[in-house]
């Protein structure tokens, strides 16, 4: 009887495994954030000499990115392009060596120079447009 539980235990784990071992996401990156990350991305950052900037980010097929960002206050909306890589949770604009916290599929919070997370009152975060 004993041998029986033992077996049907034992099959259980082995399913599990294999289940697990299916899983699709990074190693360091969390199931729920395994869904894509390409759209785009709107909010008002903070801007040392102006009260901010409105920034819309779009992540494109083939790890690209488009910057579109306009000082309040200063006239014209500039724009970039670029190539952006993925580790974990933090995605980093190449070029201008930008990091953002991958919050949630739908949220990404401006890092520091340093890739750590800032102590501020004001907005860090661009939001997912629907």
């Amino acid at each position: 009887m004993k041998k029986k539980y033992l077996l049907s235990a034992l099959g259980l784990m082995g399913a599990a495994a294999v289940l697990f071992a299916c899983e699709t996401t990074s190693p360091g990156e969390s199931p729920q954030l395994s869904g894509s990350l390409l759209g785009t991305f709107q909010g008002t950052l903070p801007c040392a000499k102006c009260p901010g900037t409105e920034t819309t980010l779009t992540l494109l097929p083939g790890k690209r990115y488009q910057l579109k960002y306009f000082q309040i206050g200063h006239s014209g909306v500039q724009e970039e392009t670029g190539s952006y890589s993925k580790f974990g949770r933090r995605l980093t604009l190449t070029e201008r060596k930008e990091t953002f916290l991958i919050i949630n599929r739908d949220t990404l919070e401006l890092l520091d120079e340093n890739g750590r997370l800032i102590s501020s009152p004001k907005n860090l975060q661009l939001r997912r447009m629907h």
